[in-house]
C-alpha cells in the first residue's frame, strides 16, 4: 500500500525542523492523509498541518525527475511545523466538533469551503470544525470524496490566511487526520 510506503517515508524526514509535503493528485492525497493520520512520535505525539493548494508547475520544480508526469490540478503542499509543536494524546482526547461538515460526491467544494471560512473565522480560539468523509466503498469515489474534502479545506485556509479584503475577521487554523476505526486506508 502507498500509505505504508509514505508512513515510512514521513518517519524518518520529521524532526525538529517544519517538513513541507506535496501531495500529486487524488492518489498522492489518499495516500498522504492515511500515513498522517498513523504517524506519531513517543508520547502519542501526532501532526497537525496546513494545506495549500499548488500548481502544477509547482510540483514540477519539486519533481523527482524532469519528466515527471502531472496531471490534473488536485495538488497540495501539506506543511507540518517540528515535532515540538505537535499535538499530545490528551489535546486528541479532549477534541470535540462544534460543527460538522460531511462531504459526499455530491458536495459542492465552494460551498463548503465557505462554510467552512465562515465558521472557523467566528469560533472562539481552539474550538474544532470537523469535515469528514468516508473511505468506504468503490476507490474512485473514496478518491473523489477526499478529493473535494481537501481542495474545500485548502481554498478555505488560503482564504483566511490570505484575504482579499483585510478589514474582514479571518482566523488561520491548522488540521488534524484521524481514521475511523473501521476505516482503513485504501
Amino acid at each position: 500500500k502507498w500509505a505504508d510506503k509514505v508512513l515510512a517515508e514521513l518517519s524518518g524526514a520529521v524532526g525538529e525542523d517544519e517538513l513541507s509535503i506535496i501531495a500529486v493528485g487524488q492518489k498522492g492525497v489518499m495516500s498522504t492523509l492515511p500515513a498522517l493520520a498513523r504517524l506519531e512520535r513517543p508520547g502519542g505525539l501526532s501532526p497537525t498541518f496546513t494545506v495549500l493548494r499548488i500548481s502544477p508547475e509547482e510540483v514540477h520544480q519539486h519533481a523527482p525527475r524532469s519528466d515527471f508526469y502531472v496531471d490534473g490540478m488536485n495538488h497540495y503542499r501539506l506543511v507540518l511545523p517540528s515535532v515540538s509543536r505537535w499535538e499530545d494524546q490528551a489535546a486528541r482526547d479532549q477534541r470535540t466538533a462544534d460543527v460538522r461538515f460531511p462531504v459526499s460526491t455530491k458536495t459542492e467544494v465552494m460551498r463548503l469551503a465557505k462554510a467552512i471560512a465562515a465558521r472557523s473565522k467566528m469560533m472562539p480560539l481552539g474550538r474544532t470544525v470537523m469535515v469528514e468523509t468516508s473511505l468506504a466503498g468503490v476507490e474512485a469515489g473514496a478518491r473523489l470524496r477526499v478529493s473535494r474534502l481537501v481542495h474545500a479545506v485548502s481554498r478555505a485556509y488560503g482564504w483566511q490566511v490570505n484575504p482579499n479584503d483585510a478589514s474582514r475577521p479571518t482566523r488561520s487554523f491548522r488540521c488534524a487526520v484521524t481514521m475511523g476505526k473501521d476505516e482503513a486506508a485504501p
